[in-house]
């Protein structure tokens, strides 16, 4: 029988094809329906390549604030350099309020600006090199800081809610909330630190070590008790100091290695 004669109505044509040619005609109309995608769907426009006439002057501000970004995940951070320069502002240009040795902890307290991060320091901030920091990943258990109680006259060390230990200090006789020979009341942070021997102007021949500056306006800060220039105690000490937190030897030794610059200490009766 033919296929199709003149007059053969359109509908049975259709109907009347084999299997075989049906699987042919949906294969051509795949076919073209993907020749059809490909000429009118957008092709993808690359990204330029970057123009090495835009390089940054100071690949190192780059990096430094790289490295700035993961000090925000570890806010305690260490000197990763001989001599770390503590700025007045974000600059490497600025004026030098101090330097931090070698391994030195630091408390980071804000985001990076032009490579150099926030470190409290007196009523304001100071500001350190971040390419210089690595970040300090025993700091595990929350924030470290240290509190000063007036009224019993101890000190605590915190590390998150965990009390690390508590222990007496000789606080100073003046017991004013603003005199310049108290210990004043009040937050404040850790702005210096060395456990050398160093002569002190506030004892007469007087030495101490480990010590751990938080009031620069008073000077006062934590230390040993008061030694000789050849770093032996003296057999008396004080019943008062003149603002200063004066902690036995070991106890000392134990804030220093405690504490790191920018940790916060606060102060109350």
């Amino acid at each position: 029988m033919r296929f199709w004669s003149p007059g053969y109505h359109m509908l049975h044509r259709w109907t009347r094809l084999p299997p075989s040619a049906w699987a042919r005609l949906a294969g051509i109309m795949v076919l073209v329906g993907t020749m059809t995608a490909l000429v009118f769907l957008p092709l993808p426009v690359p990204s330029p390549a970057p123009d090495p006439g835009l390089a940054p002057e100071r690949p190192d501000v780059r990096a430094a604030a790289t490295e700035g970004d993961a000090l925000r995940v570890f806010p305690s951070a260490v000197v990763t350099t001989d001599l770390l320069n503590i700025r007045e502002s974000a600059s490497d240009t600025s004026t030098i309020l101090g330097s931090l040795p070698p391994g030195q902890r630091v408390t980071i307290v804000g985001e990076p600006v032009d490579g150099f991060v926030p470190v409290p320091y007196g009523a304001g901030r100071a500001w350190l090199a971040a390419a210089f920091l690595a970040p300090d990943e025993t700091m595990v258990g929350g924030e470290r800081w240290i509190d000063v109680d007036r009224h019993t006259a101890t000190v605590t060390l915190h590390e998150g809610s965990r009390v690390v230990a508590t222990f007496p200090g000789t606080l100073g006789g003046d017991r004013s909330h603003d005199g310049f020979y108290a210990t004043a009341p009040g937050t404040f942070h850790v702005y210096s630190m060395t456990n050398a021997l160093t002569a002190t102007p506030f004892a007469e021949d007087g030495y101490i070590t480990d010590w751990v500056g938080f009031d620069p306006q008073r000077h006062n800060g934590f230390h040993s008790p008061v030694r000789d220039e050849s770093g032996a105690e003296k057999p008396v000490q004080a019943p008062v100091t003149q603002g200063c937190v004066r902690l036995s030897a070991e106890n000392a030794a134990r804030v220093f290695a405690f504490s790191s610059i920018g940790m916060r200490v606060q102060i109350h009766d």
